[in-house]
């Protein structure tokens, strides 16, 4: 087919439907047509980690009693969260979520419970002492 041609078969709406309806007939598809995905290792070392599940199970718990969609969907988040460095990073979200359904106070009461699961890596730093 010319170029021209391919143009003019484009534009004219019957010849559309008529495509359309035949790429429909060849492509139907079921849910059974679809080969299962094989779940990953990760799923397997994901389970082996108490300290992790402990953590996830803390952060979904702080916010139980606050009813948005916002806060549902963070808690799918804590949920597949894959590492304690992931959670860290969702405490903000935490917080913010926490501190507009109740308050500030309220916000840095939970997350303060929140952080015996991130012990500090080394001591506070002295490079503010050489400076009086």
């Amino acid at each position: 087919m010319k170029l021209a041609q391919f143009f003019r078969f484009l534009t004219n709406q019957s010849s559309l439907v008529t495509l359309g309806a035949q790429i429909g007939q060849h492509l139907t598809f079921s849910s059974t047509s679809f080969p299962k995905p094989k779940r990953s290792p990760f799923f397997r070392l994901r389970d082996a980690h108490p300290a992790l599940d402990a953590a996830r199970e803390d952060f979904v718990n702080a916010l139980k009693d606050v009813d948005t969609r916002d806060a549902c969907c963070l808690s799918m988040r804590i949920s597949h969260a894959h590492s304690m460095q992931a959670l860290w990073h969702l405490r903000s979200e935490v917080f913010l979520l926490i501190s507009l359904c109740h308050n500030q106070v309220e916000a840095v009461t939970r997350l303060e419970r929140l952080s015996q699961h991130f012990p500090t890596r080394s001591p506070r730093s002295v490079f503010g002492t050489l400076i009086d």
